[in-house]
């Protein structure tokens, strides 16, 4: 199918934490999480976050938690889609969109776990993506772009029940935004970077989105 996601064959189970000058390795995922695509609480913190499901030789469906230094395998997903948004905390994780093992694909399925790890369903995305960009916690959270898997520039807010729909990014920024956000909640929100090797980022301030400084240097992920 035209657009279906990659395939990879080297996904890795490390880890690594930042201190504001350097890296350091972490504790490894445990062996059956290893994947590539996968999501995880962007909002935790490097003692206090969840990851969960990702590809590497099929779909998976592992839910997997951080404590600062070793993870712990949690209860599973509901299901094995891959390439969604994920934010959200420890206790608190928010899953939208994603890209499933059969038809129809492409999704707009929302998930919300709870602090004994269980996930609940929520409401639908207006338009069904993955690799789409998202942060902030349950009841105020943000998604933008992704794909259909045509590239898409769609802004989306969640209050907790439903998502509603907002402004389109801007300065060119459609399709895979995935790894290039960071924010707190559904009113901020930073893209920096994208295909190819972009430099521009832009902010969302729940309102509207502006373009912000320049990266140094261009990159994508």
């Amino acid at each position: 199918m035209s657009g279906q996601p990659p395939s990879p064959s080297n996904a890795t189970a490390a880890c690594h934490e930042y201190d504001g000058s350097s890296w350091t390795a972490g504790g490894s995922l445990p062996a059956p999480a290893a994947s590539y695509g996968g999501q995880a609480s962007k909002n935790g913190t490097q003692t206090a976050t969840l990851y969960w499901k990702g590809h590497e030789s099929g779909n998976k469906n592992t839910v997997s938690s951080y404590d600062g230094s070793s993870w712990t395998a949690q209860s599973t997903f509901p299901n094995s889609d891959v390439y969604g948004g994920g934010s959200g905390v420890l206790t608190a994780a928010l899953s939208a969109g994603g890209y499933a093992p059969s038809p129809p694909y492409v999704n707009g399925n929302t998930f919300e776990s709870d602090a004994s790890y269980n996930w609940t369903a929520g409401g639908a995305l207006g338009t069904g993506r993955y690799n789409n960009a998202m942060t902030g916690p349950q009841t105020a959270a943000v998604t933008a772009g992704g794909q259909t898997p045509s590239n898409i520039a769609k802004t989306e807010e969640y209050d907790g029940t439903s998502w509603s729909e907002k402004s389109d990014m801007i300065a060119g920024k459609t399709g895979v935004t995935k790894g290039q956000a960071f924010g707190t909640n559904a009113d901020d929100m930073m893209i920096a970077g994208g295909n190819p090797n972009s430099a521009t980022c832009i902010q969302w301030d729940g309102t509207a989105w502006s373009t912000r400084p320049s990266l140094s240097t261009g990159r994508h992920g």
